[in-house]
This record gives C-alpha cells, structure tokens and sequence, in this order.
C-alpha cells in the first residue's frame, strides 16, 4: 500500500508537469505577465548586461535576427549562477507560439532581468526584461521569484 501511494503520488507530479504547458494560453497576457510566468518558470532570475550576441549554428539563413546572448550576471534574484551565462532563447513549452517575450536583446550593453532555466545543463533562456520598464513590476518579479511552478 505505501509503495502505491508512492507511485500514485510520483505519477501526478510527472502528469501535472505535462497538462501545464497544454494549459499555457498566452494570448490576452500583457508583457509584465508573460515575463512573470517566465520567472516562475524559472531557475534563475538577475539582472544582466548584453555582452555578446549570436546566432545558434542551426539557425536558418532567413532569420537575421540574433537568438543567443551572453549576459554578465549584475546581480542575481534567483538561484545561483556564474558572473556570466551564455544561452540560447527558448519557448516555454516545445512550440513557438509560447515565446514569453518579444523584447529580445538587439545590441551590446542593453540591461535587462533574465528569466533562465537549466535543462539536462543547457541554461535556456526563457524571457528578458528591459530595465527600464522593470520599476513598475519589480515587487511582482520578486514574488514571483519565490514561487516554481
């Protein structure tokens, strides 16, 4: 009976985990909540400056635009990283159309808050934040901070 209520108790984890992104709706959600879920979501969370900028090999030749960044780590709100982090964007879940930000980094020394979650230790990026928009949801960051998902 204790090892069934193990396995039951081990098997709603690993399904709620799976439903949660086939319940992510995106569209109607603000920048500030699509960045809030994004660090939520997130294993770590700091406020950074754009060091460098570059494609991933993989990417097509028709995009032009940059989709990994390496960001010196300014000072961090959640988890515990390195001084600087290098990392692809990413979605939240497998399809494009859960991409918590439009906001991407476009040139060296922009500040943001990142949103970075580690998978297999590949750090991805999920979301930025510009700084300058960042005062009127700072408390919300933190908060959310605080929180998994």
């Amino acid at each position: 009976m204790k090892n069934m209520k193990l396995f039951l108790s081990i098997l709603l984890f690993f399904s709620t985990q799976v439903l949660a992104c086939s319940d992510v709706k995106l569209a109607g959600m603000t920048e500030e909540q699509k960045f809030l879920m994004a660090v939520k979501n997130s294993d770590f969370v700091y406020f950074g400056t754009v060091v460098r900028l570059y494609q991933v090999p993989d990417t097509p030749e028709s995009d032009a635009s940059y989709n990994a960044y390496v960001f010196q780590v300014d000072e961090l709100i959640k988890g515990k990283t390195m001084t600087h982090m290098d990392m692809a964007q990413t979605s939240l879940c497998d399809d494009a159309s859960s991409m918590l930000t439009s906001n991407w980094p476009t040139a060296f020394g922009q500040e943001y808050v990142a949103a970075v979650r580690e998978v297999d230790g590949v750090y991805q990026l999920l979301s930025v934040y510009p700084m300058d928009k960042v005062t009127d949801i700072l408390f919300d960051i933190y908060d959310a901070a605080s929180r998994r998902q």
